[in-house]
């Protein structure tokens, strides 16, 4: 579990230190102010053997057509666009273990891709645009495990779009980010499939029940040749989940989620989606549950006062509570955290203080 983050040149974190992260973490703050980057941060700090993720993030972010140029691609993961600077992301964990990633865009450290494998080097290509040239740029990471071990990896543009390499050096905890919207029925079958698999569904159905009591059971089967998952609420056939509403369907994701996460991280961007402010404590007791399980730290954001209030009400009480809100605030040209502690958070909600 992190304990303590710091973000350096990433998006718009000139330099970013959080400390006391809690099993479950809230991130509040106006628009615009990087609770998103946050959790991308943190996400490409976890996986920094995969850097398809430094080009997948532009889909989230709604760009729909991907650039045909490493500055278009890769520059404003920087701070101000200054692909100078070096993105530097660290954590600390609950045993006083580090975690450190560096990333750069910079002149070509290797070859040309080859298209080869050799030693531990593994290659793909994501499909982009042609290119008349290979650009003179490419996106290096550069990251050391708890251990010390070091690993690189680098994404780079050729005629035939954009190139990664990876080298699996090292161990990092698992993770996941679960975006805002856009869930994926077919990724949920398919994470159900697996757990199904295994017989480890035992918890989802009781979660589930939380929000329709008429649930007794849930399985996968194809409509129109893709795979979904299916309610049983007793009406003498399986009815698809979306037809169940947004609620449901978010919250089986992000308990499918956490379960794929397990002994990890999960990241999910603004985490009251689908849900009516009524049932945010079931919501978050299921959660909770979930977490226990499975062992998972839980980092979400929030613009939403109800979901704050539900959050500490289920995670705050005991002598070691599970939940730390974080407010982030711009102040000139650096971003500010403040944290609340479980006492402070009460008096704020008791007294009608905006915290979000």
């Amino acid at each position: 579990m992190i304990a303590s983050l710091t973000i350096q040149n990433f998006r718009g974190f000139r330099n970013l230190r959080l400390e006391g992260l809690r099993p479950a973490t809230l991130i509040a703050g106006t628009n615009g102010v990087g609770k998103t980057s946050l959790l991308e941060a943190i996400l490409l700090h976890l996986a920094p053997h995969n850097p398809t993720l430094t080009v997948t993030l532009n889909p989230l972010r709604g760009f729909e057509v991907q650039p045909a140029d490493a500055e278009e691609i890769w520059g404003w993961l920087f701070t101000d666009r200054d692909t100078r600077r070096t993105i530097e992301i660290a954590s600390v964990d609950v045993a006083g273990k580090r975690l450190e990633v560096r990333i750069t865009l910079a002149p070509p450290i290797l070859p040309t891709f080859s298209g080869s494998t050799t030693g531990n080097a593994i290659y793909s290509s994501i499909p982009g645009p042609v290119l008349t040239a290979p650009t003179q740029k490419e996106l290096q990471i550069e990251s050391w495990d708890q251990a010390g071990r070091n690993g690189r990896s680098r994404a780079f543009l050729t005629s035939e779009g954009v190139k990664v390499e990876w080298n699996q050096v090292g161990e990092f905890p698992p993770g996941g980010l679960l975006a805002a919207r856009g869930r994926s029925t077919r990724d949920d079958a398919i994470r159900f499939s697996k757990v199904e698999e295994e017989r480890r569904t035992g918890g989802l159905v009781p979660a589930l029940r939380l929000l329709e009591p008429r649930l007794t059971g849930l399985s996968v089967l194809a409509t129109a040749g893709v795979p979904m998952i299916h309610a049983d609420i007793g009406i003498g056939k399986l009815l698809p989940l979306p037809y169940l509403g947004e609620g449901i369907g978010r919250l089986l994701s992000i308990l499918l989620a956490l379960e794929a996460a397990r002994g990890g991280i999960l990241l999910v961007d603004e985490v009251e989606n689908g849900f009516h402010h009524s049932i945010l404590p079931n919501v978050w007791s299921a959660i909770r549950s979930a977490c226990d399980q499975w062992k998972v730290q839980i980092i979400a954001t929030t613009h939403s006062f109800e979901c704050i209030r539900a959050a500490h009400a289920t995670l705050s009480f005991g002598d070691n509570p599970m939940l730390r809100l974080v407010r982030l605030d711009r102040r000139g040209e650096q971003i500010v955290p403040t944290l609340y502690e479980a006492d402070t958070l009460e008096v704020a909600i008791e007294e009608g203080l905006e915290v979000r």
